[in-house]
């Protein structure tokens, strides 16, 4: 989880702990002892963490338990073969408790997090990683992308312009230490050579023509894709969440939503207590806050391809930052 926990937990059950920024980099740079990682991400600023956020044990142990039926239920009713690497589970933390906002196949941060908590140690050695101990579960997600492939390549749009592309670096060190190459590859340029694709592109039916040669190799069974469409299909399209909702294990944990076409006309009226997202989008494009939606914008909304959910507003610490917590599940 993106969480460090302390002992003996604040009264809030989440709180920030500020991160000085030359500090953070000295640390990570001792962490990783990689100057290209660090060079890449003092390009993009922002995508390291300003703040350490600090969960007490209950929390974790709720969103503990809540990922594991999620989890369960999500993999119980998957198609045989279906590969979706590793999980990422977003959370938004309210009065009730951990609430699920979207599953993500392919989600970003993991390696860096793993990094970053690393450095906090240093800095910090009573701190308690929620979850995850470092070494162990990059390991594990290292596994979980391979799959049973020789030779894996990482493979996206214009790879080295993504603001992941630190991330993309750590990934490739692993895997060549693994004896697995991890060539980061452009999905438009793809020629073939790997058995195994780290698959980091947000096409998740790979429909669009830049990816014709992938989805032709893909296909015939000359490479395997993780997460592959079907994997995408079974546990992170979003129609996924209106059965889970209802999932007798879950419910505690998922807000009620349901299709948009299911009673569209009824969501006008409610929508100050909704929330409207794209049944195929990723990253929080794409969605609106029904308090904030406007009648011209909900009217150009397609019913049958928007999941209308129940507001969960994300928890909002001390220092005035607004966050999703993610969990991971590593296979």
């Amino acid at each position: 989880m993106n969480a460090l926990t302390v002992s003996p937990p604040s009264a809030s059950s989440l709180r920030a702990l500020p991160v000085d920024a030359v500090d953070r980099d000295r640390e990570l740079a001792a962490v990783l002892g990689d100057d290209a990682v660090m060079a890449a991400l003092a390009r993009r600023h922002g995508l390291l963490a300003e703040s350490a956020i600090l969960a007490r044990g209950p929390v974790i142990a709720e969103m503990t338990r809540a990922v594991a039926a999620i989890d369960g239920a999500l993999r119980a009713g998957a198609p045989q073969g279906a590969r979706p690497g590793v999980l990422g589970f977003d959370f938004h933390l309210g009065a009730a408790g951990p609430r699920l906002i979207e599953v993500n196949t392919n989600p970003g941060g993991l390696l860096l997090v793993l990094a970053q908590q690393r450095a906090a140690l240093r800095r910090w050695p009573d701190l308690v990683p929620a979850g995850l101990e470092a070494e162990p579960a990059e390991q594990r997600a290292l596994a979980a992308f391979a799959g049973s492939a020789r030779r894996v390549a990482i493979v996206d749009d214009d790879p080295h312009g993504q603001f992941l592309y630190p991330e993309f670096l750590l990934y490739r060190r692993g895997y060549a230490r693994r004896g697995l190459g991890g060539d980061i590859v452009d999905a438009g340029r793809w020629r073939g050579g790997f058995d195994g694709v780290h698959n980091r592109l947000t096409d998740f039916t790979l429909t669009q023509p830049d990816h014709a040669a992938l989805a032709r190799d893909h296909t015939a069974g000359r490479v395997i894709l993780i997460p592959d469409p079907a994997g995408h299909d079974a546990f992170a399209d979003k129609r996924r969440l209106t059965e889970l909702c209802r999932h007798p294990s879950c419910a505690p944990w998922v807000p009620p939503c349901a299709l948009g076409c299911e009673n569209w006309e009824a969501t006008w009226p409610a929508r100050h207590r909704l929330f409207f997202k794209p049944t195929l989008g990723f990253g929080g494009k794409g969605g609106y806050r029904g308090d904030k939606i406007s009648r011209a914008t909900w009217e150009k909304l397609v019913p049958a391809a928007t999941l209308v959910q129940d507001l969960v507003p994300p928890p909002v610490l001390d220092n005035g930052f607004k966050v999703d917590i993610r969990a991971f599940a590593l296979g």
